[in-house]
This record gives structure tokens, sequence and C-alpha cells, in this order.
């Protein structure tokens, strides 16, 4: 049965966000707003539902086709009921007689509704309008596969480059890396295409400005020899007599280390922080013993600042060395992207990512565009997001764009279930837009025990991170069984 909160949402009549937890009946709400379209006599392909994986739009389209041939030959009682159930009211015998014809309709019209991915839309979009989108008429979508060959050759053409900065990154890396970690981190930079795009148009003399950043957040950030010196001239201002007098055995390396030169000081901190520190880069959790502390109060003070000294070594250090893989990172990155991007270019081809950003640029571009989006326009009056909460930026962006100038959208998503943050998704996006969306709150995907159970579960995460959300569970208890063996039944919690 549909419940008033779900008939409200599927009503065509408003465009709406709405806010759904798991098992209250999203995908079901979107198909029934279909259906509702369809019997106010909307043209199907004037309809574009659009999803994020192939399974959910298959999914879609063979429940609304199921629908529409169970009205086309179910009795007049069962289809009044239907029809009632879905909208709220009696149905008129107009719409009864639409009802009837819609299988036939949507069965001879292979343009509708459309039930898309966002890569497929944004396809069809770009082949619709290759030349406005600054593509060649006759692109072709690469395979996973096949982008990792382009990836994989434009990664090995940086080994003969005669770029001497990129011969120095490389260089570097290679010392830390292996091959395969190297390519797995700079082909992690070139896909997170923000970044990316971003280093492409850049020129590589930004990298003083970059370096000059490093350098305000840490002074002694881009010399090492100079961290060195740093540090090594702070320990050696720490008064150490009373320490080498209590504990001279534990003292014995602080004190060889502390007749060297300056230099030398420098090159053995190292050695001074296995002396001091734990395996983790902690201080050690005793010094000394409990009778040489007693006996000398301050010793376990004296001993903690050398630690913290050679603790703030350490992360000084662990700065300069992330700040010279960043950045050789950065310059081999920024070379592999452009020569993917170039290959991309000369053979025609686009990547899935490509569909996505180039759709957003050609729905985004100005006056020149504005036919096009007219075009578009007037073709989808309704647009209907399932599973919004797992689109990333650009793709929210194209959609927003779409959903500006068409008659009414219809959104729906759970922030609970965002599962592509690493593709780009913003849980936090959509849970700052879940305070002002309609709520399906009422769970019919399984028995009260099971929805109580997981609300027991999620409750204090949502509290921890300020989200206000409520879950009834159904009224029904269900059966429930233990697992592996099905056969054992338990009884209700």
């Amino acid at each position: 049965m549909t419940s008033d909160l779900q008939r409200l949402a599927a009503s065509p009549d408003r465009s709406v966000f709405v806010s759904a937890n798991a098992g209250t009946g999203k995908t079901k709400v979107l198909i029934e707003r279909v259906l509702r379209l369809l019997l106010h006599g909307e043209v199907p392909d004037t309809i574009l539902c659009v999803t994020f994986t192939n399974a959910a739009a298959a999914e879609i389209k063979e429940r609304l086709q199921v629908k529409l041939a169970q009205w086309a030959v179910i009795p007049r009682e069962e289809l009044t009921k239907d029809i009632k159930n879905i909208t709220g009211h009696l149905p008129a015998q107009n719409t009864i007689n639409v009802a009837r014809r819609l299988f036939a309709q949507v069965i001879d019209n292979d343009s509708g509704p459309r039930v898309e991915t966002t890569h497929s839309f944004s396809q069809s979009l770009l082949t619709r309008f290759p030349v406005e989108a600054n593509l060649p008429p006759h692109f072709q979508l690469i395979s996973d596969a096949q982008k990792e060959t382009l990836l994989r050759a434009a990664f090995m053409a940086c080994f003969s480059a005669p770029d001497k900065e990129l011969k120095e990154a490389l260089t570097f890396l290679v010392g830390v890396s292996d091959h395969e970690t190297l390519l797995k981190h700079v082909k992690s930079f070139v896909l997170l295409r923000k970044l990316s795009d971003k280093a492409i148009s850049m020129p590589l003399g930004f990298l003083p400005q970059f370096e000059a950043a490093m350098s305000e957040m840490n002074p002694h950030c881009t010399d090492i020899h100079k961290i060195k010196l740093s540090f090594a001239e702070r320990l050696s201002g720490l008064t150490y007599r009373e320490l080498q007098d209590a504990c001279p055995d534990k003292m014995a390396d602080f004190v060889s280390w502390h007749s060297c030169t300056s230099d030398q000081k420098a090159e053995r901190l190292d050695d001074l922080c296995s002396s001091f520190l734990t395996k983790e880069g902690q201080p050690s959790k005793r010094f000394v013993t409990k009778k040489i502390a007693a006996a000398n109060p301050a010793i376990e003070d004296m001993f903690h600042r050398i630690a913290v000294c050679l603790i703030d070594y350490k992360k000084a250090m662990s700065a300069f060395e992330s700040e010279r893989l960043s950045r050789a990172l950065y310059v081999v990155g920024r070379y592999v992207a452009t020569a993917y991007a170039r290959s991309k270019l000369q053979q025609a081809v686009l990547d899935y990512d490509d569909l996505i950003i180039k759709a957003h640029s050609l729905l985004s571009s100005s006056d020149a565009m504005a036919w096009v989006r007219w075009k578009l326009d007037f073709g989808i009056h309704h647009i209907l997001v399932d599973e919004a909460q797992d689109s990333n930026v650009p793709q929210r962006k194209a959609l927003d764009k779409m959903a500006i100038k068409a008659k009414e959208y219809y959104f729906v998503g759970d922030a609970d279930q965002t599962i592509f943050e690493f593709a780009g998704s913003d849980a936090d996006y959509y849970h700052r837009l879940s305070r002002d969306a309609e709520q399906l709150d009422q769970g019919h995907r399984c028995g009260k025990t099971i929805n109580t159970l997981c609300k027991k579960i999620i409750q204090p995460i949502w509290e921890h991170y300020g989200y206000e959300r409520t879950w009834k569970p159904t009224d029904i208890v269900g059966n429930h069984y233990y697992l592996p063996s099905l056969n054992k039944k338990c009884s209700a919690m």
C-alpha cells in the first residue's frame, strides 16, 4: 500500500527533494510519480529518470513495464483499486482508458519514459551536440581497459621525455617507490579531475609559488640541512649535566652527540631518536628507574624536553618529505595527465569522467549555447533523479542545470547510503539538503525487529554528527532466522 507521505512525494504537481531512509520506498515513489505523469497525459519521452548504475536503471525500466503490462489486462476493479492506491482518489473513466493504453504506447515509443544513468544521458547529449561541446562528431567512448592502456602509455612516455624537471621528479619518486606503486599514485592524481585538469592548464612556473607557500607553513621545509641544523641547535641548548650524573648509561649517546661539530650533530639526530623515542615515534614510557626519578625529581621532565624536541624534528622531516613527494608527484602527474588528454584528443575518444565534465560544460555555456539548452528543455519536461546522494559535483551541477529549465523535478536520496565518496559524492551536502526536504521515514523492507535493531546502531552516529533523522519501523514483526542455517527460527527480539 502507498502511504500518504509517499503519495505526496509522488504528486507530479510540484517539484520536490525527498530524503528517504533505507526501505522507505524511494524507487517505488519515483515509479509511481512517473505513472501519475503518464496518467495525466504527459508524452513518455518528455520524462527523464536518472540514476547512477546500470542495474538501478534496468530495475526502474522493468518495474515500469511490469506495472503498465498489468494495467493493460487486469480486471477493471483491480485497475481502479491500484490507481486509487497510487493517486489517493477514484479514477475517472478517461483515466482508466489512458491506463489501459499506456503499455502499448510506451512499447511503441522506444525513447520514453527515458531511464538513463548520468553517463548514458551525458553521452546522448554530447552525441547530439558534439560541435557545440568542442568534440569531434565521431567521438567514441573508451572502456576501462582502454583507459588503463592509455594511462600506462602516458606514464611510460615520462621516462623518455627530455624535460629536466620531470627527470628529477621521476628520479626521486623511483628511489622511494616501486614501479607499480608509483603508477598507482600517478593514476590517482590523473583521475582526480578537479586537480589534474587544473594542473594541465597551469604552467610549471607556478612551482616557486608552491614552494613559497610550503616555506611559510614550515620555515625550514624546503632545505633538509637547515631542518637538521635548526633542531641540533635547539637540542644543544638543553642542559644535560644533571642527566649525565644521574644516569650516565642512558645519556652516553647524548653526551657523545653533544661533543660533535654542528654539522655532525645535524647528521646524527636520527641516532638520538632511536635512543629517546619508541619505534612509533613516541617518548619512551619511562626514561629512568623509579629510584633514580625519586632521587632527581626534575630528571623525567628534562628527558621529556629532549624527547619533545626530537618528536618535533621527526614531524619537520615528515613535512619535508611530504613536500618533496607532493611536488614530484605533481610534476609527473601533470605530464601524464597532459599526455593522456592529448592521446584522447588524437584518437577522438572520451572516458566516463569526460562525459560528465563535457556535458556540464555544454549546459553551463552562456549565450552561444542558449539554443542548445532551449532544444533540450523543449524535449525534457520532467526530471526524476534516484539515489541522488551518489552524484558527484559535476554530475550534480549538470542535473541542476537541467532541473532549472524543466517543468518539475523530483530528487530522492539518502545521505546515509552514500557509497561513492571515493568518486566524489558528498554525504554532508545531502545531509544539509535533507533538513528542508520531504521525509520518507516509514520502513517497509524489513520487519519491526530488524528495523529497530538497525536504528539502535545508526542513531548514535546521527547524533554524533548532529543529524536529526527519524526512522519509523513497520508494524510487521516478521520471521527471523539464525545464519548460516536457515532452518532454525529465532523469536523476535
